[in-house]
């Protein structure tokens, strides 16, 4: 009880940083439209060919925006955030808006399902813009687990909400009505969204380079650096191990979710017998589950985030083997509900180790890789869950699709564990770092990154940690211990803990021109140069600050030094 009651004190905190607020609530807009608009579409397409056609459908909708996705993630990247998700949700609302006056035309269904595949990829730019515009409003690293935590419970009460409105919408009016009421919700999550003040992102950026590029060589080299810009986030999932593993993961779980779409109205019209509101009914079980998930999930703030991913994984998978032994509709609402516990704890431990591991000027795109790889696998679910079910029949199907998560979970149960030891963050070396005036400007997961990569050292009373006109290579943090500055053999300054040194030689790129001696055994925190000047450098806001650090310390010196 104690670690929730800090957890949703941690909320509190999130919900009451006015940006992230209204970033939520933008989410929450967009979500409540895109479930209940998801409701319209399974009910049109399935009354006109069955879970046959509800398969192809989702495939034929999905696969154009895997394609789409790392494009369109990588303009959060290279542009506004905020300005995406703004386009992002009026293009919708506009979409859907035609989706509702095709189908009370009664236009071909060829027709309808071109407009939805459109909708579809104008989706995929949303979560990597959500994702990677979060860590720049939060203050603290720890209160980006929170956020994702609030994040996820948004997406819950939408999964609720948007299904549970769709249900009665259709009731009454059909699958066009629903999908022309779901205008609304796409133009007020644009309007929040516009509400949104963006930190400006520093020199060096891909957003800066694209203006830059647009400029000097017009619209062919911007295109061709956009393509660049995806190669790589390709290239830096590809490399990184951590990154590797978790978006295996997230995409197997949504080739369960793949095949989910097609069994929903399978379970609705065939197992429980419930019809067209039986579909909105499974789906708002889902929401409810992630909601009273909510709680278990604010329990991960501050601790290991791969087995709750592993035990997400199993929740997600199990329901779903369990309702071919119980085909109840008390029981299935149930057990749908357990699938929203799990998938509340893959999103908020799944997003929060990728945020953490990905490279901040590279979030969006890396989230795009895995946007694209995910929408893949959710469309080859869909594919082959219909053949699955005309082979092996109903029950099999639903035992074979929700087994197969459990079994990922057991398989990679060790490696998760190793994922949190190489993730975790020192956390006496944040500490340290967050404080400095030289690194106020960065991010918190920027801090985080140096944190991770920092080392210690340990220097006895007397020695010298380097020597005037050495080399510079590190850049120190005293944690315990006093040294003294020495300039041509005189003492020009004591420094003792949380103070730091050997920042300007790494920035100026010259010799050391001071000595730096311990007065008693000192135990410094070391980042290697090539870490400090890419973390100092990347930022223009920290660059500036790190100027100021540096004249202030020459000023203490003699003019024709450079640095020590």
């Amino acid at each position: 009880m104690r670690k929730l009651r800090e957890s949703l004190g941690t909320f509190a905190v999130v919900l009451r940083n006015r940006d992230v607020r209204r970033l939520e609530a933008a989410w929450a807009a967009s979500n409540v439209a895109s479930w209940a608009y998801s409701v319209a579409i399974v009910v049109y397409t399935y009354d006109a060919g069955g879970a046959g056609l509800v398969g192809i459908a989702i495939a034929i909708k999905i696969l154009p925006a895997a394609i789409a996705a790392p494009l369109l993630a990588t303009l959060a990247d290279r542009r506004s955030r905020g300005g995406v998700l703004i386009g992002a949700g009026l293009a919708q609302g506009f979409v859907t808006g035609l989706i509702a006056l095709l189908i009370f035309a009664e236009a071909p269904v060829a027709l309808v399902i071109a407009l939805a595949t459109v909708f579809t990829i104008l989706t995929t730019a949303l979560q990597p813009a959500v994702s990677s515009l979060l860590p720049q409003l939060c203050e603290r690293p720890e209160e980006l687990t929170a956020a994702n935590v609030v994040n996820s419970a948004v997406e819950s009460l939408s999964i609720f909400v948007g299904p549970a409105i769709g249900a009665f919408v259709i009731g009454f009016g059909g699958p066009e009505v629903l999908a022309a009421a779901t205008t609304v919700g796409f133009v007020a999550s644009a309007l929040l969204a516009a509400a949104v003040r963006e930190p400006q992102r520093g020199a060096g950026t891909a957003v800066e380079a694209t203006a830059e590029d647009a400029d000097e060589s017009g619209a062919s080299e911007a295109e061709a650096g956009m393509l660049a810009d995806v190669a790589e986030g390709f290239s830096i999932v590809r490399s990184d191990r951590i990154l590797r593993t978790i978006v295996g993961l997230m995409v197997a779980q949504t080739f369960v979710d793949g095949a989910l779409g097609v069994l929903i109205p399978v379970a609705a019209f065939e197992l429980l017998g419930s019809g067209d509101a039986g579909i909105g009914l499974l789906n708002a079980a889902v929401g409810v589950g992630a909601l009273l998930g909510t709680a278990a999930a604010a329990g991960i703030v501050g601790r290991p985030l791969g087995p709750p991913f592993a035990i997400g994984m199993a929740l997600w998978g199990a329901p779903l083997a369990a309702i071919a032994v119980l085909p109840y509709e008390a029981a299935a609402l149930v057990l749908f509900g357990v699938i929203g516990l799990g998938n509340i704890l893959i999103d908020v431990s799944g997003f929060t180790m990728l945020q953490r591991a990905a490279p901040e000027e590279a979030t969006a795109r890396v989230l795009g890789v895995l946007e694209a790889a995910m929408l893949t696998s959710v469309a080859l679910g869909a594919l082959v869950t219909p053949l699955l079910l005309t082979t092996m029949g109903t029950e099999a199907t639903f035992l074979a699709c929700g087994l197969f998560l459990p079994a990922m979970a057991l398989i990679f149960w060790s490696r998760l564990r190793s994922i949190d030891a190489a993730s975790a963050t020192p956390t006496q070396a944040l500490e340290l770092l967050r404080p400095l005036a030289l690194f106020s400007p960065l991010g918190p997961l920027a801090i985080e990154g140096l944190a991770r990569k920092s080392s210690r050292v340990r220097v006895a009373a007397g020695e010298d940690v380097f020597h005037q006109g050495d080399a510079g290579d590190r850049f120190f943090v005293i944690a315990e211990g006093q040294v003294r500055v020495l300039v041509d053999g005189a003492e020009a300054r004591v420094e003792g803990p949380g103070e730091h040194f050997g920042e300007i030689a790494l920035l100026r790129d010259v010799a050391r021109t001071a000595t730096v001696q311990a007065i008693d055994d000192v135990e410094l925190l070391c980042l290697e140069g090539a870490d400090f000047v890419a973390a100092v450098s990347g930022d223009a806001d920290a660059l500036g600050a790190a100027d100021s650090v540096v004249a202030a310390r020459l000023e203490h010196m003699r003019p024709a030094l450079g640095t020590f």
